[in-house]
């Protein structure tokens, strides 16, 4: 009995490849499809890459936006995740250190106020009467919610890809060159000598030449800003991602931003840059050495 297993398996496989011969073809099916053809891929070299960066960041100086605001934190190590949608938010960014983020929400209006100028940032938030000031790079190592680690700086760099600053280096990487991209690496001098830092790496697709990723690294060569673009569209004249994700996977905390209405290049005097504390709200001083101070602001003479 043993041995009828083989000859019956050939005979089953000559009976399947004498229907196929004979047109019945059950075992396939070829089918012809249509191709769509791919855009073709651009090539560039170095300087050629630092000059179309550069020309893309000098021809933003200023940035009124209407966007749509999504937020989320959490992750792997607190094991839940709380998004937060529905944030109608307006944007106004000067070159290169000022940034205004006001986000609104349905009846209730506004729900936030940020600003930062330079190094220090001011944070209003009507509904607890709150009036925060503190400097960009310090920030709470521990706090309930992660967004409290949110500072208006973070956003302001990663909307924007500046040009190579005076003293930094820049390299080339062309490994995923092929798979449509280019990595271009940007590095500053550490104070140690002979060695440099890695400050950025800007992710270029060579369908067109855009940046469609960027990350930033912090002191110690930790990604501490990933951001992703997408949705490029010409708008007066600059090419601008009307769709903007920020991840900050140290904090815990990302970031979406969904452009309705942008206009560019328009004066923005300094004044829309700095809040001013509203009557009857307490001030948090984060600033001071002995920890966050109150305060509630006076009536105005």
């Amino acid at each position: 009995m043993a041995s009828r297993k083989p000859i019956r398996a050939g005979l089953l496989l000559a009976l399947a490849l004498g229907l196929q011969a004979g047109g019945c073809g059950f075992l396939w099916v070829t089918r012809h499809v249509k191709l769509v053809p791919r855009p073709p891929m651009k090539s560039a070299t170095l300087p050629q890459l630092v000059t179309l960066l550069d020309q893309q960041a000098q021809a933003l100086k200023t940035l009124y936006a209407r966007v749509d605001l999504q937020a989320s934190t959490g992750g792997s190590r607190t094991g839940t995740i709380t998004k937060y949608h529905d944030v109608v938010a307006y944007l106004l960014i000067r070159k290169p250190r000022d940034i205004r983020l006001i986000g609104t929400f349905t009846i209730i209006g506004t729900i936030f106020d940020m600003a930062s100028t330079d190094n220090h940032f001011e944070l209003y938030i009507p509904g607890k009467s709150r009036f925060y000031t503190g400097l960009n790079n310090r920030v709470p190592p521990h706090v309930k919610n992660p967004l409290e680690r949110l500072r208006p700086h973070v956003i302001l760099q990663a909307l924007l890809v500046n040009s190579v600053r005076a003293g930094e280096r820049v390299a080339l990487m062309n490994d995923h060159a092929a798979a449509g991209r280019y990595d271009l690496l940007v590095l500053r001098k550490s104070p140690v000598a002979g060695m440099d830092h890695l400050v950025r790496k800007i992710v270029i697709n060579r369908r067109n030449l855009l940046p469609e990723r960027q990350v930033i690294y912090d002191a110690n060569g930790y990604p501490g800003t990933q951001v992703r673009y997408s949705h490029f569209r010409r708008t007066q004249g600059v090419m601008l991602p009307w769709q903007v994700k920020i991840i900050r996977p140290r904090d815990q905390y990302q970031l979406l931003l969904k452009f309705q209405k942008a206009r560019l290049n328009q004066p923005l005097a300094r004044s829309k840059f700095v809040l001013t504390q509203p009557f009857g709200s307490r001030l948090i001083d984060l600033n001071h050495s002995a920890g966050t101070r109150a305060a509630y602001a006076k009536p105005q003479p």
